[in-house]
């Protein structure tokens, strides 16, 4: 039922009348050939009736709420306005059939996207830089699907049908390209790279089609933010968090890992070629890497229901945010949070971090094997060598449970430090050896996470 009748639509008609008569009425069925969202939008956005289907699929009959009582000259009055509205819509779709508009992609010059970012044309160029840079990281030099698509995305901006009717921008395209046979992977991906056009909308099928969406939403985010039009308080003109909600699920949901903080850079870097005046601009930029890490966190805490503190200390400890392995670290704890086994892993963790913290000399790049005295600081400075190939194994294959159970081997080796070794000794090459030592294993903590903050 859902999927059939918006509930929004539902509860606007309920909102127009006040004593509901409802009634049936009827069109010719040669209209039927026309596309599916354009008959949904004559029938419901424009007269407001219900579609009706059968077996999936709009039939030539709608439902139409009258507030006073039906005769057979209310139903024949609708019958009569609906069918010049579905004539328009089959004069416009042969215009433009007939002018073929991906021959005039020139015209998209004309078309204004924002005063301060361009046209249109300019826009698409834009994103043919950017799919073609999210394509490398892919690391499928076989896909060419993305520049044909993002080449063509916005050219029925142009046609007479999205002119009347923006709302069908995409839908008509993506028509419009497979009655004129181009490949089937670039007419929907004219459709598809909008989506998700809203929170509970399908993600892109296909990997071009991600690419050609990730591209046009991050140009359109970062644009904003350079243009000093960031959304503010309930004011989102053109649905910048609806966009980065959109360009986070994706990410988090492909097979590859995409850096959030080398696109928008890359995205700054694409449009500040462009247009000079916003090459400058670095406090609108930091403003965006932050509000794509707060969307990010937002994300991650409602949809996929993982703890706060376990999101923050995986995420306010990466520089280069990589969403798709963010989630990858934050599992792998999640799974391991209330497993007692680990309770030492974390506690040494925070009881190394904290030392460091008071600790402001500076290091040495290497430990000098020949200053570790005691027993104990030997034999946790093998503990770690003798794991660092392993460790390294998992981190390159994502493999965060089996890292964290290594590193939840070195707890005897830790204990047995703090309880023999004094690390303030007199004697400062020695001391900051010892410091040293535990730096190389932070570092390997911080891999994954700030551990230290998981502990009350």
């Amino acid at each position: 039922f859902d999927n059939l009748i918006d509930l929004d639509f539902l509860n606007e008609v309920a909102n127009m009348v006040e004593f509901p008569y409802l009634y049936i009425g009827s069109f010719p069925k040669k209209y039927l050939n026309l596309p599916h969202e354009v008959l949904k939008y004559v029938i419901q956005d424009s007269q407001k009736y219900f579609v009706l289907y059968k077996n999936g699929k709009i039939i030539n009959y709608f439902i139409g709420v009258s507030n006073v009582e039906i005769n057979k000259g209310i139903i024949q009055g609708n019958e009569r306005v609906i069918r010049p509205r579905l004539d328009d819509a089959q004069f416009f779709i042969s215009k433009d059939l007939s002018n073929n508009i991906f021959e005039k992609k020139s015209l998209l010059d004309k078309v204004i996207f924002h005063k301060k970012l361009g046209s249109i044309s300019e826009k698409v160029q834009r994103i043919v830089e950017l799919s073609s840079y999210l394509n490398s990281k892919s690391h499928n030099d076989e896909n060419h699907f993305y520049k044909k698509i993002a080449e063509v995305c916005k050219i029925d901006l142009i046609s007479n049908m999205v002119v009347e009717i923006p709302k069908l921008q995409g839908y008509i395209g993506s028509y419009y390209a497979s009655k004129l046979n181009m490949d089937n992977i670039v007419s929907s991906g004219i459709r598809e790279h909008y989506a998700p056009r809203n929170p509970e909308d399908d993600l892109p099928s296909d990997i071009s089609s991600q690419i050609v969406s990730i591209a046009d939403k991050v140009d359109t985010i970062v644009g904003i933010f350079l243009v000093n039009e960031k959304p503010t308080g309930t004011r989102d003109p053109i649905g910048i968090r609806r966009s980065t909600n959109g360009v986070l699920r994706m990410i988090l949901q492909m097979d590859y890992n995409i850096s959030l903080t080398e696109l928008i850079n890359k995205a700054y870097e694409v449009i500040s070629s462009k247009f000079s005046l916003l090459k400058d601009n670095k406090k609108s930029l930091s403003d965006c890497h932050i509000f794509l890490k707060e969307k990010l966190i937002s994300l991650l805490k409602d949809n996929y229901g993982f703890e706060e503190n376990i999101i923050f200390s995986v995420i306010n400890n990466s520089k280069n945010i990589i969403p798709k392995d963010i989630l990858r670290k934050i599992n792998a704890i999640s799974k391991i949070r209330n497993n007692q086994s680990y309770n030492e892993l974390f506690s040494n963790a925070k009881r190394v971090s904290n030392i460091l913290k008071k600790s402001d000399f500076k290091l040495p790049e290497k430990i000098n094997k020949n200053l570790l005295k005691e027993f104990s600081e030997k034999e946790l400075y093998n503990g770690v060598n003798e794991i660092k190939k392993e460790l390294q194994l998992f981190l390159d294959t994502y493999n965060y449970i089996e890292y964290l159970k290594k590193m939840n081997t070195l707890n005897n080796y830790i204990e047995h430090f703090f309880q023999e070794v004094m690390i303030n000794t007199d004697d400062e090459d020695i001391k900051l050896n010892r410091l040293s030592l535990l730096y190389e294993i932070n570092k390997y903590y911080n891999k994954v996470a700030n551990f230290s903050i998981l502990i009350h």
